[in-house]
């Protein structure tokens, strides 16, 4: 079978990708930690003396590293910049690296549960390699639950000792973006931990009663609705006070590598790469929950948000967090004023537009493309930045929101091309890759997260805004092992409700379809409690050679092993279905394009329950 169109050149980028690094060590200036006064393992701040060996690594005018020595180094917060918390600030350095022992055996230990780890910022050829990063104390409240109140809708949790309390600074409003909570589970039937899903949110008073023993309303403000009724006595219960931070953040910078890091603990992401370009690279990078712990980092593992250039995440690890593993995508551009068909005011946030990136236009309704054009200019202002287009877009919406107008998504940040392979997707929270890219490649990773959507190429959700449709991607060679999720491992939807997304739903009735060209072949599929593919709003795509098997205790499903609907141009070769659990080999929605334009299968006239053994 031929190909997509897109396939090839997606190859060739994953072999450039393959190669990338920063500098080498010849003619490298090292610069020790220690010479500056950093002593690992003797319990005292080293924030100060860190940071002045990067300062005058940075002021040598020469490609450097900072070296430390294998052991423990507690990072106090460095001087507070413009209101942001970060613990070692790098910033504007070029052909620079911080680099730990070999095997990852220095810890930088974080002492401001609120603060960013290591930010790179406006750098250029930067790298952070063979550390490990933790938190002390660690960036959340834990504990278990001594009583439930039904009438009165609370809940009593005794905190863990060492576990911060809820009058920590780190709870204040304006050190916290979100604040919400969750139990912790062990399943043993599935060997893993069960964080939630079911939240409780932060909006509900929380008091002292004695002690180390604190009240908790159960409010919401998050899907699906956690109420006193599903809460138990016993169980163990976190309370996260997320903030934007990471543990480590490469910002506004370009060619940036991690590699041999591994984070313990972070108040928000883990790893956070947002407007960078040219190679970006995460090589042997892990989130992990240290034993007895609740959870590793308050957010995702990776958030990958506005990059250019070439992303490489390979041989990493994810596990214990409180969110998605891998999210890539760009934000979307709000149009607030129209000034002309050719002109829009949109208020500043993450993202950038330059002269000549390529923009596509999205009704905030029916998520249908309006257009596509390109940046002639950009200029920033107090009411927000004025956005000049090359070709006019007729019908532009503005307002307020998502729900009202148009959003514009710049395709030449969209985090492409990108290659996700040879990772593992363990316990944790959410999605294990959630991919709004133009274009990427997904390949012989291990799929074993608990909520069961291993890959979600999805759009139109208003909550967040993130995009755009994703296309031009190939799910190759993974392997997907079920463990207990109720939703598909590999979704692609359009949904503009967010609890109907969390939900499942098809939103098949939307009628439009936004992805294009994707290519799902050679996957293994085992011991699935909902389908193994679910399509939806798909123009092109090509699913080949998957197994879909069975080795232990079966289940009666409901569901077939692939769901496809509104879509066309579906072609399925050699789908295999070895688990007799399901209820169908394959369902065909009543919305995908009559006739031969929508599903079709080779070769010609075979029919997936004729392979059916």
């Amino acid at each position: 079978m031929r190909p997509l169109p897109a396939v090839s050149v997606l190859i060739a980028c994953a072999a450039m990708l393959t190669s990338c690094d920063h500098p080498s060590a010849g003619g490298t200036a090292r610069f020790f930690v220690r010479d500056f006064g950093a002593v690992p393992d003797d319990a005292q701040a080293d924030g100060g003396a860190i940071r002045k060996c990067i300062a005058a690594a940075q002021a040598s005018g020469k490609p450097s590293e900072v070296v430390f020595e294998a052991g423990n180094y507690r990072v106090d917060l460095a001087p507070v910049v413009g209101g942001e918390l970060v613990s070692l600030p790098v910033r504007g350095a070029r052909d620079f690296t911080l680099r730990g022992a070999k095997g990852g055996t220095t810890m930088l230990v974080f002492t401001n549960p609120s603060a960013v780890g290591v930010l790179f910022e406006g750098c250029t050829n930067v790298a952070i390699k063979d550390l490990r990063l933790d938190y002390d104390p660690l960036p959340y409240a834990s504990g278990t639950i001594a009583s439930v109140d039904l009438k009165a809708g609370t809940f009593d949790l005794d905190l863990e000792a060492g576990s911060l309390a809820f009058d920590h600074p780190a709870f204040l409003p304006e050190n916290t973006k979100a604040l919400w909570g969750m139990t912790v589970r062990p399943d043993p039937a599935h060997g893993v931990t069960r964080y939630g899903p079911n939240v409780i949110g932060g909006g509900a008073k929380i008091s002292l009663v004695e002690g180390r023993r604190w009240r908790l309303g159960s409010n919401q403000w998050f899907w699906p609705p956690c109420t006193v009724e599903e809460l138990k006595p016993d169980t163990r219960y976190v309370h996260i006070p997320r903030t934007y931070g990471a543990g480590v953040c490469f910002r506004n910078s370009t060619n940036v590598r991690a590699e041999g890091v591994t984070i313990l603990a972070s108040p928000g992401l883990a790893f956070l790469p947002i407007l960078c370009g040219g190679e970006i690279a995460f090589v042997d990078c892990h989130v992990r929950v240290v034993p007895g712990r609740p959870l590793s980092s308050n957010a995702d593992g990776i958030h990958a948000r506005g990059l250019r250039g070439k992303i490489l995440i390979e041989g990493c690890s994810f596990e214990g967090m409180s969110d998605d593993a891998i999210n890539i995508h760009s934000s979307a551009i709000l149009v607030q004023n129209i000034v002309s068909p050719s002109e829009i005011i949109a208020p500043q946030h993450s993202w950038s537009v330059r002269p000549g990136d390529e923009l596509v236009v999205m009704d905030p309704q029916t998520l249908a493309e309006k257009g596509r054009t390109t940046v002639a200019s950009s200029e920033p202002g107090p009411g927000g930045t004025r956005i000049r287009f090359t070709k006019p877009i007729k019908g532009l919406k503005a307002g307020g929101s998502f729900a009202e107008a148009d959003r514009i998504y710049n395709l030449s940040e969209a985090g492409s091309p990108f290659v996700i392979r040879d990772c593992k997707f363990l316990s944790f929270r959410g999605r294990g890759i959630l991919a709004s890219s133009a274009g990427g490649i997904i390949e012989r990773n291990r799929f074993e997260n608990n909520e069961g959507w291993a890959i979600d190429l999805g759009f139109g959700e208003r909550l967040y805004g993130e995009g755009p449709p994703p296309g031009n991607i190939v799910i190759a060679d993974n392997e997907f092992i079920g463990k207990g999720g109720i939703l598909p491992a590999i979704m692609v939807h359009v949904t503009i409700d967010f609890v109907a997304s969390m939900q499942g739903s098809r939103s098949a009735d939307l009628g439009v379809r936004p992805f294009r060209n994707l290519t799902i072949r050679g996957n293994t599929f085992e011991n699935l409690s909902a389908p193994a593919i679910r399509l939806g709003g798909v123009e092109g795509a090509i699913l080949e050679n998957n197994v879909v098997k069975r080795t232990g205790p079966a289940e009666t499903l409901k569901s077939a092993a692939v769901e496809v609907d509104n879509s066309a141009r579906v072609v399925i070769s050699q789908l295999t279905v070895q688990d007799p659990g399901f209820a169908s080999d394959l369902m065909l929605g009543s919305l995908l394009e009559p006739g031969g334009q929508g599903v079709t299968f080779e070769p010609a006239g075979l029919r997936v329950d004729d392979q059916r053994k």
